[in-house]
């Protein structure tokens, strides 16, 4: 990953301390344990936004009041307040990283850029907005010089996909390229990603009777993966809700496979590749993550709320192109979604 060799570079460059910034509670407790891996957990410090604005305020010791739902929202607020106000002014902290930074709003980045010299390059912001899944209005619907963040000139563009075979990610962008047409953000163009790496194998994407058809095939390519790379860690099976997973999670208990769900909180704070389980998460919590063997499933679920069911591609594509080896597609609701996966199979 980009951001881990930066670190690495950072690390030796820089005598001071570093922070990640993420999104994805998920990603956070991924990338601290690599960065633990490579020894780096006195220098580098990785932290889900809300909780380092918790921390932030807490270290300072500026009480907040608000129950546990509101809470995290309060801390930022209550940061952004003591930072304009010039009550703190430094983070402790000489370098800091943001990754999926196409999930920060305009305030967020507006925070970190006051605490953070810009002129000194002590600011990275890695950024892709075909991920902007959370809230398309935060994608980056504003210029980074609006918030404090110096970029004409600093930016570098990186076509080359390495992560993905080449038949996963140009059916991945395939897929969804229309919709990213039709709204491509003013502030990043629209990069056609390029493949750098092996050719792979095609998508295998199936069309299920129902719920528990989908259930005992997808058990089954994993019971087969598993012959063939020995690690259970090197699958994941992502989903739209947790819901979705719960006959596939029934399925799995009976036949044995061993699994760990990452749905709730604690489940993403604990989240870890060391443990040898097939990881069961979101399509949200998947982002940034990685993994050989992919099963995306349920894959024309549209939520209720959504206004077309166009809304649900960017999420797809976040979840397609988290398969570095194989890739199985799976649905069994007949709308616009299953025909257009139909038009891959």
């Amino acid at each position: 990953m980009i951001l881990l060799f930066r670190c690495l570079y950072l690390a030796e460059t820089t005598p001071g301390k570093i922070l990640v910034l993420c999104y994805n509670i998920t990603l956070a407790s991924y990338l601290r344990e690599c960065i633990e891996a490579r020894g780096l957990a006195s220098r580098v410090t990785v932290s889900h936004f809300h909780s380092w604005c918790a921390s932030m305020v807490k270290r300072h010791g500026i009480k907040v009041t608000a129950d546990r739902k509101e809470y995290p929202d309060k801390c930022f607020s209550t940061l952004e307040e003591a930072v304009n106000s010039g009550k703190i002014t430094r983070t402790g902290y000489d370098a800091v990283l943001v990754d999926e930074g196409h999930d920060f709003d305009s305030r967020w980045l507006a925070l970190i850029a006051r605490l953070f010299d810009n002129a000194s390059r002590s600011l990275l912001l890695m950024y892709d907005d075909a991920q902007s899944i959370y809230r398309r209005e935060r994608a980056l619907n504003f210029s980074l010089a609006s918030v404090g963040i110096q970029a004409q000139g600093r930016t570098s563009v990186l076509p080359v996909n390495y992560r993905n075979p080449k038949r996963i990610l140009h059916f991945a962008y395939a897929f969804s390229r229309e919709y990213f047409e039709k709204h491509q953000n003013r502030e990043i163009p629209l990069v056609q990603p390029q493949a750098g790496g092996e050719e792979g194998t095609e998508p295998e994407i199936l069309r299920c009777a129902s719920e528990r058809d989908e259930a005992r095939q997808v058990a089954d390519w994993l019971e087969k993966r598993h012959v063939l790379c020995g690690h259970w860690s090197d699958m994941a099976v992502l989903c739209p809700t947790e819901r979705s997973a719960q006959q596939l999670q029934d399925v799995m208990t009976l036949r044995g496979v061993p699994f760990a769900t990452c749905f709730d909180r604690e489940g993403k704070k604990t989240y870890s590749r060391r443990k040898d389980v097939v990881h069961l998460l979101t399509y949200q919590s998947s982002k940034g993550l990685e993994f050989p063997y992919v099963a995306v499933i349920n894959a024309s679920f549209v939520h209720s709320g959504a206004a077309d069911e166009s809304e649900v591609i960017p999420v797809l594509y976040v979840a397609f192109t988290r398969a570095t080896r194989e890739l199985l597609v799976t649905c069994y609701r007949e709308n616009s979604i299953s025909r257009h996966l139909e038009d891959f199979a």
